[in-house]
Parts: structure tokens; sequence; C-alpha cells
């Protein structure tokens, strides 16, 4: 990801998304961070 700038770019507004919607919960935001690089790692095992 860290070449991929369109994948950085989603993941850095994915971020400010999740930070404003769990807000309050750290636990929440976490968890759909990892959904999504997990599908990136999915990606990437699959090509």
């Amino acid at each position: 990801m860290r070449t991929d700038n369109e994948l950085k770019g989603q993941y850095q507004e994915l971020k400010v998304k999740l930070a404003e919607k769990y807000r309050n919960d750290r636990v929440a935001y976490t968890e759909s961070k990892t959904k999504f690089i997990n599908s990136i790692l999915m990606g990437i095992k699959e090509e």
C-alpha cells in the first residue's frame, strides 16, 4: 500500500470517516480498518 497512491488515499479517507463515525469506539474503528486492510491483502495473495 505504501507504493500505491490510490490505495493510500482510500485508506486515509476511510480513517477520517471511521474516526468521525466511531469517535468513542476505538474497537469498532480498528475492526473497520482491519476489514479494509484484509481485503487488500487478500487481493495481493490472489495475484
